[in-house]
């Protein structure tokens, strides 16, 4: 029984460090591609175009150029290549390299109030491709952005209505200024629960489900992309393992290196939005800040610095964005390292066990078997790191409660 057992846990290592590798350079490849930015535009250019084609419909009809502009905005976009001189001089004159230039410059988040700030902005000083508009066109444009900024959110006015009428049944009337104090509050809410904050909502919960499919989909691209480049057999290798004691057991004694270089790959705190929100807080400490907010999840740069600017004094606010920038730029930096080094442990664990994936390619004449074998190989690469790491931790938990009832069988 542990031969089987033991097989299967050297299968799911060399599973583990082939997902692994993926997963890194599917890390990379979104990095590279701004798949978050992307998607927002897809996200706002959906927003623009479904709002009410009806009633917006310079809106809907420029929905692309006003994603991008939006987007493109020095306040959000926390790209190198946002407003940058030399990344303009060279796209205006290599053409292929402007679309990528402008996919780079994407912001990856946003939030609403920034979206209806930079809006109006928008509608009173059109900027880039829209101002080359006609200007009945613009003009026609800049009126549904202000209607669109100006309607209500209905659900929420009736949420703020029956609220109110609670909290007066509820409690007496009060003499003096709460009662003011609490009706310009609720002003303040029913002012900023508008249409285009409920669109938001819907839209941003279909952006982060296609970015979802989007990263699985580089993982399924790279998994097949890996099995018929290298040939692997998944029935030659279990074969293999099984034959091979030799390589059976160091596969299987090297789970626990295997299992801990996953941890660090797959920990949710070796992220991009982890380090920005450590280096935010390291900057708070470092420049002696008393007593701030708890910062929250800092996705990008921008976000950072503009919630430095929303929450630290004044008479701080330079020496603690001077040193975010510093400790954001080292903490992203080490993130990357971070990530050639995974890379490197796993190829070299895959070294020391003495597993060889050339020895698995492509046969000179390849029968039906042995191209089964290989989609076989890409369908279980397809399932992920994740999948991968849990099935080994199952099978090495399993492990000494097996041993120990051969031993006692044996005996």
């Amino acid at each position: 029984m542990l031969p089987y057992l033991d097989t299967l846990i050297g299968f799911a290592v060399v599973m583990l460090m082939i997902s692994l590798l993926i997963t890194i350079l599917t890390q990379v490849v979104s990095a590279l591609v701004n798949h978050r930015g992307s998607n927002l535009r897809w996200g706002l250019k959906t927003l623009f175009q479904n709002v009410d084609p009806t009633l917006y419909t310079q809106l809907a009809a420029n929905a692309n150029g006003l994603a991008n502009e939006v987007l493109r905005h020095c306040l959000i976009s926390d790209s190198w290549f946002s407003d940058n001189r030399v990344a303009t001089w060279f796209a205006a004159r290599v053409p292929g390299l402007k679309k990528l230039f402008d996919r780079f410059q994407l912001a990856s988040a946003i939030r609403p109030r920034e979206l209806a700030d930079i809006l109006r902005q928008i509608a009173a000083n059109p900027p880039g491709a829209l101002a080359a508009l006609p200007a009945a066109v613009q003009a026609a444009l800049s009126a549904d952005i202000t209607t669109l900024l100006a309607a209500g959110n209905l659900s929420a006015v009736r949420d703020l209505n029956l609220m109110t009428g609670a909290v007066a049944a509820a409690v007496p009337p009060i003499s003096g200024p709460v009662t003011p104090l609490m009706q310009d509050s609720v002003s303040a809410i029913r002012g900023t629960a508008g249409s285009l904050e409920a669109w938001f909502g819907s839209m941003m919960d279909r952006v982060a489900q296609k970015f979802v499919v989007y990263m699985r989909l580089w993982t399924i691209l790279f998994g097949c992309l890996f099995a018929f480049g290298s040939g692997l057999n998944s029935i030659s290798l279990l074969n293999e393992l099984y034959g091979n004691s030799t390589l059976r057991n160091a596969l299987a004694g090297a789970s626990q290196q295997v299992a801990a270089t996953a941890t660090t790959v797959l920990d949710p705190q070796n992220t991009m939005a982890a380090a920005l929100t450590g280096a935010l807080q390291q900057a708070l400490k470092d420049a002696n800040v008393t007593a701030p907010p708890q910062p929250p999840d800092i996705r990008t740069t921008a976000e950072g610095v503009q919630w430095i600017r929303a929450n630290v004094p004044a008479e701080q606010l330079t020496a603690v964005l001077d040193r975010f920038n510093a400790v954001s730029t080292v903490a992203s930096e080490k993130l990357i390292q971070e990530g050639a080094q995974n890379a490197a442990q796993v190829v070299n664990i895959a070294s020391q066990t003495g597993f060889d994936v050339l020895k698995f390619r492509w046969p000179p004449k390849p029968d039906i078997g042995y191209l089964a074998g290989v989609l076989a190989t890409a369908a279980l690469l397809s399932l992920g790191a994740p999948f991968w790491f849990n099935a080994l931790k199952a099978m090495t938990n399993l492990r000494p409660i097996v041993a120990s009832k051969e031993k006692s069988e044996q005996s």
